[in-house]
């Protein structure tokens, strides 16, 4: 019998219910099948899997029988379900679903892996880079770093993160270190919660790769549930994180992407830092122990000018000519994260101040709507970012993003084409 011919998927903990099927019937069949299915595979088995007794000529009511510390093989199938070679479950066989504690895992998967409901889906158990809730979605187990024994940790195999859409996505901070992200509609200015909340995580920060429109984030030290100074990647769908590494430093307080993809963060008490974006670990550029709490570049091309916020000041650093100065003091108030858009003016989220598309200009030290307040339920925004990729428009002059060139049109044979790829 070959498994290729089901196209089902055996969750590792679905198997609790079989136990009161006929044990004596199990118990005959078990010699047999567990000898013709040992071999050189490289997946343990976690409990026993009994036999319902069925018919062994029908998959719709047949099961293959397993025992604990059996080796068996995981297989993606045609339909990119996961299962274990050799071992069926019923067929529409479904998982249970109920979530007594509302944290995105089911209550029996949750107590069968850790004992009781005390774990939480943001959390990542046992530090694969996976949280809780991605383990139970992959059938993945979230008490071992590398659940199918390949030598390589959970968080090599499991699907990557989903790239940011044109809308505007920021971290708020509720409490002291709970991190809830959200979105707001560039259209109709919309505001969406985008996850779950992270309990006790405090990310800090946030920002999109220019060309990837990649979604990464790095948390302070006020972490229950986490790791302090640790980076991350954000599912721009989902609000899912994947942690990727530690940066090296016990408190990241913003990032910032450069147009060409290097990744800038004020580290507390360190100063500014560079961050490989596959690895999380940051290089010290500029030491200093002044209190930034909002990092940004200017988006003017073959300079690098940065912009930080200290309570109501804002900072100009020219790395090229090595000046720092404060150019403004009338920020909105404790202002924790910038953002600078496409048009030199600056997107502000203030400590205790209710969220608003508050808008600054660096050049004149002047407030855009600021007394527009889109939502009371996010007061305390730690990071702000727009992508670039997403939002780049063919045809409106500004080479952003993929764009070569942008000439203000979308016709082809005037050296810089339809899709604004020089010809």
């Amino acid at each position: 019998m070959s498994i290729d011919n089901y196209n089902i998927k055996v969750p590792i903990w679905n198997i609790r219910r079989f136990f009161n099927c006929l044990l004596s019937l199990a118990l005959l069949m078990l010699t047999s099948v567990v000898s013709a299915q040992q071999s050189s595979d490289n997946y343990t088995m976690l409990k026993n899997v009994l036999s319902n007794g069925g018919n062994k000529s029908s998959s719709a009511n047949y099961q293959l029988v397993a025992t604990v510390g059996q080796n068996a093989t995981r297989k993606s199938t045609a339909n990119d379900k996961v299962l274990y070679s050799g071992f069926y479950a019923l067929m529409g066989t479904q998982p249970p679903t109920e979530d007594t504690d509302n944290d995105g895992l089911p209550d029996e998967w949750e107590t069968y892996f850790f004992g009781d409901l005390t774990q939480d889906g943001n959390a990542d158990s046992d530090g694969d880079g996976v949280s809780n809730l991605l383990e139970f979605q992959e059938n993945l187990n979230p008490t071992s770093v590398d659940t199918d024994g390949d030598g390589k940790p959970d968080n090599l195999t499991t699907v990557a993160p989903t790239q940011a859409s044109c809308q505007l996505y920021a971290v708020n901070d509720k409490g002291l270190n709970n991190s809830q992200f959200f979105t707001i509609n560039l259209d109709d200015l919309t505001i969406s919660e985008l996850g779950q909340i992270y309990k006790g995580h405090d990310i800090e920060a946030i920002a999109i790769h220019p060309e990837t429109d990649m979604i990464y984030v790095a948390s302070g030290d006020n972490v229950t549930n986490g790791k302090k100074g640790f980076f991350y990647q954000v599912d721009g769908k989902t609000g899912e994180l994947f942690s990727i590494g530690s940066t090296g430093f016990k408190e990241i307080e913003d990032l910032a992407f450069d147009s060409d993809g290097t990744l800038w963060a004020w580290a507390k008490g360190d100063g500014l830092i560079t961050i490989e974006p596959t690895t999380g670990i940051g290089t010290l550029a500029l030491p200093s122990n002044v209190s930034v709490e909002g990092l940004t570049l200017s988006k003017q091309t073959n300079q690098t000018i940065f912009y930080g916020s200290i309570n109501t000041e804002l900072w100009l650093y020219d790395m090229n000519a090595n000046k720092l100065e404060i150019v403004c003091t009338n920020l909105f108030g404790e202002t924790e994260s910038l953002e600078m858009m496409s048009n030199g003016q600056l997107l502000v989220g203030t400590h205790n101040v209710p969220f608003g598309l508050h808008a600054f200009n660096p050049q004149t030290c002047q407030a855009i709507m600021a007394d527009e307040t889109l939502s009371n339920k996010f007061n305390d925004v730690e990071g702000i970012a727009l992508p670039i990729a997403a939002c780049s428009v063919c045809g409106d002059s500004v080479v952003q993003g993929n764009e070569q060139c942008d000439d203000g049109n979308t016709t082809s044979g005037d050296l810089c084409s339809d899709i604004c790829m020089i010809e």
